[in-house]
């Protein structure tokens, strides 16, 4: 027994030396996002953790659920006794969410390292993060911080949840205001459907769920309408289109409200890092107004029955009359007096009527645009009026709509004279074109809702618009000269645009050498002939899409057409490489400099040049080499070199045989800025990527490339290489109307030249317009120092003007007044929070005393500015501003003029005081004077002046002075007392810091000095 106590003591007193040798550390931070809470309140919450000890915060719930959403996290650590070397930060299922490694050991740290910045974690991940530490001495530690709230299992329903709570504001305001909006209209018996995350669907208040839905019966938003909700897998797979945020679609044969998922629904605008704005999607309103419109759509349609019209459109052959039709509805929304308004709208009849006879339209296209244009019309007249009475002021939003910190109320914008203006200008675009029926819906909903009573209950009877309208404009009459003037102004209009489409610059030349790109699309055919009957051989940039591909041009190209093969091509420079980059969903992309076409194809290539076809089926890959691995990737890009496309455009078959593809595949490892939701995400994305790369950050590159032709294909090679980021700027002297700092770029590799297979990688900067925007992985020819391939790594930090004014200003009153003659410093925060000096010298600024700078990096800056005019006034005054990416930024130097010190000389008679002029003021430190004699006036005031008190606070420092006061000399009579004395306190200029008050901006003021002036008294000798 007794040896069973020593061994347990002894086991014990190792344990507790080991606790002992445990060094310490420190976290503190908070966890920001959506939550819901137990008692159905959704909101943002912000739940602090800490470390060792835990938080308490009496303002939170003991419980919160995690949302199918994104979280942002930040926090501070510190140790002690050891260095830290490195440091991860996990998620709660373990995901790696943000790392770092400190070479030189640090003892304390953020998370992450940029200012201000948030790590980006979501909520299906785990919540109940953790981070191991590891430290100089190879030492480990898991730290699992404490939270003062228990996190629930992440609800299951993957869609924005704001959704529920602005539906119900929906019915609130229907409720309230729906005989205003439209009557009988309200959102009983209006089913919705959420689109969520990873193909679910959320039905709420569906009478009819699709087979395989199940009722949900977890917590939801507590608010003032009854929903009903069911969850299941999305049963129709059709994309949408990247703007829709609404549609109306049948499920199970129910008209449904249907609403696109915004997967960063939950974005925390207020969170983005410093020089960023994130502007989050959906918008607050405009998802009130797309609810508003579709669940319209759906009570419509429940009320009326669409007519058969096959999907039939109207031709636009018409072009000059469409364009008169569209101006003419425009100006009579723009029109303020009544009997204009109705003249106008009269004409858009009329020149309607004109253009359907010259285009020959039956009746079945009429019926078609008349009814496109009511149904979309009449709903966005609808979600319009009801934006607009939600800025009613005896209207109330439910207060759930305070979950949404990006909504702030009903906008003014939505007032009638801004919506008309806004559908005047839509109707004067899309010259040529058929124009949105919403545009036109709209503009005619808005006239007729001015003219007429019971027009509601007319259309839901099946009146068009135009019937309407024309009831009400029978007796109008419309002077002839009306219609020949907008006609006459839509030809001059068409002209000049078909003028400016067909200039080209006449030193536009093709390419000497040239490869053909033919393009065996159907359509493309007829599309691609009416381009080159309309403009010629040489397109301007343009966009146009076809069936299945998306064509996109920033430069002019020639067109070409085969009629004996049916295809359509375009003329390529040989000189300039090719790439095609393979997705994951089969989608393709062929591009090259100023060239991009997408969507599904297959693309080859021959001595008549390339090859672009539909793909209709996968390619089949050879069963060994390198294809068949890489097929097998998420992405990968071909390269088609210059040798290659040489040996095309001479249409020599042995070159063209012997030229090699380079394939490469590759990925990017490190933290990156995520634009969209203003996070640092630790990520692996394959190459090429658009996402922003972080200052001072280490990345993980991972490349394989292979070679092969028509006939062979070689083995992969493989390599992994880290690249180092820095930015850095010089500055010039300035110009006009810009100075333009330079922006250095400092790239580091490990190893310096990662060789692969035969070739070398190096990373380039990529320009545009004398401006670096982007890294790029460039693959040479070792022993031919030739260019094989390139991809785009990433995006560099944007860049933001900055204006910064010097003012002279006076505190007491004086118009502030430019100060010229100033020169700045300018310092940058880096991503380390240390304060870096960006100017060699100090910046001279204009004689108006403004300096605009057109590239700076956005961040937080330090601007400090020198007098140099020789006036008493502030030396030096600092400011700090935050430099935005992509906008105007300014900053102003306050420089206050400095005052001196007043007092007033009294003399005191039997009959009061009264001013004593002639007296002299001194100014002195101890027994040493400085600066006097300076004399009151005749109202008994004296004044110091700053200058010289400037001078004296710069040699002796600030302080307590003595201002002494000695009374003029009068005959016979002798002042009591002889002189007088008063101590001031002096401070000395010295703005340093951001925020520094002047202390010397204002006059300071002394006092007064009372004197008495009596009989001298008689020398010896004297009676």
């Amino acid at each position: 027994m007794v040896w069973r106590w020593i061994l347990i003591g002894s086991v014990m007193m190792v344990l507790s030396s080991c606790l002992l040798a445990q060094p310490k550390v420190t976290v503190q931070g908070s966890l920001k996002g959506y939550f819901l809470s137990p008692d159905g309140n959704l909101s943002v919450y912000e739940v602090p953790f800490s470390f060792p000890e835990k938080p308490s915060s009496s303002d939170l719930p003991r419980r919160l659920f995690p949302l199918w959403a994104g979280y942002y996290l930040q926090a501070g650590f510190s140790a002690t006794e050891k260095p830290i070397q490195s440091i991860w930060l996990l998620s709660g299922n373990g995901r790696l969410l943000w790392r770092r490694h400190y070479p030189e050991g640090v003892t304390e740290g953020t998370i992450p390292y940029q200012a201000d910045g948030w790590v980006g974690v979501k909520g299906q991940d785990g919540l109940f993060v953790k981070l191991l530490v590891r430290f100089d001495d190879g030492s480990e530690k898991v730290v699992r911080p404490h939270f003062p709230v228990y996190f629930e299992k992440v609800l299951p329903l993957k869609v924005d949840w704001l959704d529920f709570v602005r539906i119900a504001e929906v019915a609130n305001l229907l409720k309230e205001k729906g005989k205003e909006i439209w009557e009988g209209f309200s959102l009983e018996g209006i089913p919705f459907l959420l689109e969520g995350g990873e193909g679910q669907w959320v039905l709420i208040n569906h009478p009819k769920p699709p087979k395989g839905f199940v009722r949900y019966k977890g917590p939801l938003p507590k608010v003032p309408f009854k929903m009903t909700v069911y969850v299941g897998e999305a049963i129709e797979a059709k994309a949408w289109r990247e703007e829709a945020t609404g549609r109306l679609l049948k499920v199970n044969g129910v008209w449904t409200a249907t609403l696109r998922y915004f997967p960063n629904w939950w974005v925390l605008e207020d969170h983005a890092p410093i020089g960023y704005t994130v502007t989050r999607e959906p918008d607050a309103v405009s998802r009130l107004e797309t609810i508003v419109h579709e669940a319209f759509h759906v009570w419509w349609f429940q009320r009326v029955r669409e007519p058969k019209t096959e999907g039939r459109g109207t031709k636009s052959q018409a072009i000059v009359l469409r364009i008169a039709e569209g101006e003419s509805l425009a100006r009579a929304l723009e029109e303020k007096g009544e009997l204009e308004k109705r003249r106008w709208t009269k004409a858009f009849l009329a020149l309607r009527q004109k253009r359907r006879q010259a285009e020959g339209v039956n009746s079945t296209q009429v019926m078609h645009e008349r009814w496109k244009e009511i149904t979309e019309g009449v709903a966005t007249f609808v979600s319009w009026r009801a934006m607009e009475l939600g800025q009613s002021k005896d209207y109330q939003p439910i207060e759930e709509m305070g979950a949404d910190n990006s909504f702030y109320g009903y906008q003014e914008w939505h007032s009638r004279e801004k919506v008309a203006e806004i559908v005047a200008e839509a109707l004067r675009q899309e010259i040529g074109s058929e124009r949105s029926p919403y545009a036109l819906g709209l503009a005619q909903t808005l006239l007729l809702s001015q003219w007429r009573i019971n027009w509601q209950s007319q259309l839901v009877k099946g009146e068009s618009l135009e019937e309407a309208l024309a009831k009400v404009l029978k007796d109008t009459k419309v002077p002839s000269n009306l219609l020949a003037e907008v006609e006459l102004a839509a030809e001059k209009l068409f002209r000049r645009i078909e003028i400016s489409l067909h200039q080209h610059p006449a030193s536009i030349k093709p390419p000497e050498q040239k490869v053909a790109i033919w393009f065996h699309f159907p359509d493309a055919i007829e599309t691609l002939k009416w381009l080159k009957e309309k403009f010629g051989e040489v397109l301007p940039p343009m966009r146009f899409p076809l069936s299945g591909i998306s064509v996109r041009s920033t430069t002019w190209i020639w067109l070409m057409v085969d009629e004996s093969a049916r295809s359509v091509g375009l003329f390529w420079d040989a000189n300039k490489q090719l790439i095609m980059l393979h997705q994951p969903n089969r989608t393709v992309t062929l591009q090259g400099d100023g060239l991009e076409v997408q969507g599904n194809l297959q693309v080859s290539w021959d001595i008549n040049g390339v090859h672009v076809r539909p793909d209709e089926k996968p390619q089949k890959a050879t069963k060994e080499g390198a294809s068949t691995m890489l097929r097998r990737k998420a992405w990968y890009a071909v390269v088609l070199p210059v040798a290659l496309l040489a040996a095309i455009a001479s249409r020599d078959t042995k070159a063209l045989q012997e030229q090699e593809t380079i394939t490469i595949q590759g990925t990017i490892t490190g933290v990156f800025l995520n634009p969209v939701t203003g996070q640092f995400e630790k990520e692996t994305l394959p190459l090429p990527t658009d996402v922003y790369l972080s200052e001072e950050e280490e990345y993980q590159l991972d490349v394989t490339i292979a070679s092969g032709s028509s006939s062979r294909a070689t083995k992969a090679s493989q390599t992994t290489f880290t690249l180092y980021l820095s930015l850095g700027y010089c500055f010039d002297v300035p110009r006009e109307p810009c100075s333009y700092p330079k922006r250095t770029i400092a790239l580091k590799l490990t190893p310096d030249r990662p060789k692969i297979g035969d070739n070398v990688i190096e990373v380039q900067i990529k320009w545009e317009n004398g401006e670096p925007v982007a890294l790029e992985l460039v693959v040479k020819d070792e022993k031919e120092n030739k260019e094989r391939g390139r991809l785009v790594i990433g995006r560099l930090p944007a860049k933001g003007q900055l204006l910064i004014k010097a003012v002279l200003d006076d505190a007491e009153g004086e118009k502030p007044q430019p100060l010229g003659d100033v020169r700045v410093d300018l310092w940058y925060r880096n991503s380390k929070t240390q304060w870096v000096k960006k100017t060699e010298t100090p910046v001279q600024l204009g004689t108006n005393g403004e300096l605009l700078l057109c590239r700076l990096a956005p961040g937080l800056w330090r601007i400090v500015g020198y007098k140099g005019k020789p006036i008493p006034a502030c030396p030096q005054v600092t400011e700090e501003t935050e430099v935005k990416k992509d906008q105007p930024n300014f900053v102003i130097l306050w420089f206050y003029l400095h005052k001196g010190i007043k007092g007033r000389v009294m003399e005191q008679t039997s009959g009061g005081q009264v001013p004593l002029p002639g007296a002299n003021a001194f100014l002195y430190k101890g027994t040493d004077q400085f600066s006097g004699p300076w004399e009151s006036g005749s109202d008994g005031y004296f004044f110091i002046p700053p200058f010289p008190i400037d001078g004296i606070l710069g040699q002796y420092g600030s302080g307590i002075y003595t201002v002494k006061v000695v009374p003029p000399s009068r005959s016979m009579m002798k002042p009591e007392p002889l002189e007088a004395t008063k101590d001031v306190t002096l401070t000395k200029c010295e703005r340093t810091n951001p925020g520094d008050p002047c202390p010397r901006s204002l006059t300071i003021d002394i006092g007064t000095f009372v004197f008495t002036y009596k009989p001298a008294y008689p020398g010896p000798g004297g009676q």
